[in-house]
């Protein structure tokens, strides 16, 4: 690896990982946001020293998710995963990809190469979203992107899916990504 993060000499900003291949000029903003947040550039780090590359796009259907990640396949020992995010407020939209990378994360610790060992992958660690059966998320995922809301407004963020981890139970809050369709 030569390079993970360098200084933009311009803005005085990190620049954003090649690994993270934003297709729109919103998202590219808000990766530049996210970047303002410790929880985020070690989730950007931690991508980049894998062998992914992951295209973030927009969500383009009516998907009732803020964002979601897929797996798209492999290709001359490089892995492809598409995360796809709603537009919205640029802090809460750099939250939604930490969530994501997270599971890009999740995805390469677990060495998933086929959308079939993204299904088990998540079926293994994941909870299931509340009234979706294909659906899951990641306590782990959930952190990522509360931890970076707070990193980035100075907000405490208590989410309803939090409350039910500490009592056991599904994640009941607005669904944030979707894995296995």
């Amino acid at each position: 690896m030569l390079l993970l993060l360098v200084a933009d000499d311009t803005h005085g900003a990190a620049s954003i990982p090649a690994a993270l291949r934003p297709l729109e000029p919103w998202i590219a903003e808000a990766i530049h946001r996210g970047l303002e947040s410790k929880t985020f550039v070690d989730l950007a780090r931690q991508v980049a020293a894998t062998r992914l590359i992951v295209h973030i796009d927009q969500l383009r259907d009516d998907c009732r998710w803020d964002g979601r990640t897929r797996f798209v396949g492999v290709s001359g020992g490089v892995r492809y995963v598409r995360v796809e995010l709603r537009r919205g407020g640029v802090a809460t939209v750099a939250a939604t990809p930490a969530h994501e990378l997270q599971h890009v994360l999740e995805i390469e610790a677990a060495d998933v190469r086929t959308g079939a060992d993204m299904q088990t992958l998540y079926q293994r660690i994941g909870v299931r979203a509340a009234g979706a059966d294909a659906t899951f998320d990641t306590h782990a995922a959930v952190d990522a992107g509360v931890d970076t809301l707070h990193e980035l407004t100075g907000r405490t963020v208590t989410t309803r899916a939090a409350r039910g981890r500490r009592a056991g139970g599904h994640m009941t809050s607005r669904p944030v990504h979707q894995h296995v369709e």
